[in-house]
């Protein structure tokens, strides 16, 4: 009979894969060996470990041994891909797995559906290019990336935040509409540039517009942006002045 485990799902739903013969073999050898030299406690291991990615593993014990299973736990996602889940579930409507790894593959990374959920379910931890991209189609600054890497210590994760950040920056600079203000792409907060492609993008997609009125639009998304900050602008300087008048 073939040696099989049970994997155990977060939400405590079980599929069944079949461990190999041969280990199973070995396993047994070594089960029945401590059985008899220790008189048949009910444990060989209590924890063994065997690895199938990153973060997935097996815990025999004794008498799944003499049953021929074993339980295993489901992977733990690293915390820069419970993020993107959450963020793409929390998009509505809810962004699909297909669409988000489509959304990527068009913003210059290759992602299949499949890779996309083998990054989030934490099989694997994502490279930079695609962690960068993938935080981009869910929304997830580059500042809020950065932040999550430096406090769990995942250098890859800050490493995306910055190639997130540069994106961010030569996408910027490129579109007509921001090199026409007086904005400086270079130097903006990366906030405030994200802000303004999603509503460039938002006004490129809309349906039923010419081509003319969306470069109208753009062109006034840029003026209340630069009207805002401006009136920002004026107001920190006027606290500045009050509070270096009450301390002169």
């Amino acid at each position: 009979m073939p040696c099989v485990h049970h994997v155990r799902a977060p939400t405590r739903m079980s599929t069944v894969l079949r461990v190999p013969t041969l280990l199973c073999a070995h396993l047994l050898l070594l089960g029945h060996a401590y059985f008899v030299v220790t008189g048949g406690l009910d444990r060989l291991l209590r924890c063994a470990y065997i690895r199938y990615g990153a973060r997935r593993c097996v815990e025999l014990r004794i008498p799944d041994v003499w049953r021929g299973s074993a339980v295993a736990t489901e992977p733990v996602a690293p915390p820069e891909a419970a993020l993107i889940r959450q963020r793409r579930k929390d998009r509505l409507p809810v962004l699909s797995v297909r669409d988000a790894a489509a959304a990527a593959t068009a913003a210059g990374v290759s992602m299949s559906e499949a890779g996309w959920r083998s990054i989030e379910a934490g099989r694997y931890d994502g490279p930079k290019d695609k962690l960068a991209i993938m935080a981009q189609v869910v929304g997830v600054s580059a500042d809020e990336l950065a932040e999550l890497g430096r406090r769990h210590g995942r250098v890859n994760v800050v490493e995306a935040a910055r190639l997130l950040e540069s994106h961010v920056r030569q996408r910027a600079a490129a579109e007509p509409a921001v090199v026409a203000s007086p904005l400086d792409a270079e130097s903006a907060p990366e906030q405030v540039l994200e802000m303004i492609l999603k509503g460039i993008d938002a006004i490129r997609s809309a349906e039923g517009l010419t081509d003319g009125q969306k470069s109208s639009l753009e062109k006034s998304l840029m003026d209340a942006v630069m009207q805002s900050v401006g009136g920002q602008i004026v107001q920190i300087r006027t606290t500045l002045e009050i509070l270096g008048e009450r301390h002169s």
